[in-house]
């Protein structure tokens, strides 16, 4: 779902942070296409920790 093209979350918790959401959608194709997997984990209360893994 955060992968989504053009997601963004609900817009009363996020209105100061500009964007179109498209990053973290390029972001999963590129990782994608290279054979790599992505990790999400929690950061609370700051956030979230993406991980990304790319094979050698």
């Amino acid at each position: 779902m955060i992968f989504d093209r053009f997601y963004r979350v609900d817009t009363a918790r996020s209105s100061q942070i500009p964007g179109t959401g498209l990053g973290l959608s390029i972001v999963s194709q590129l990782v994608s296409l290279n054979h790599g997997s992505i990790s999400i984990t929690d950061n609370d209360p700051r956030g979230s920790v993406f991980t990304l893994t790319l094979p050698k």
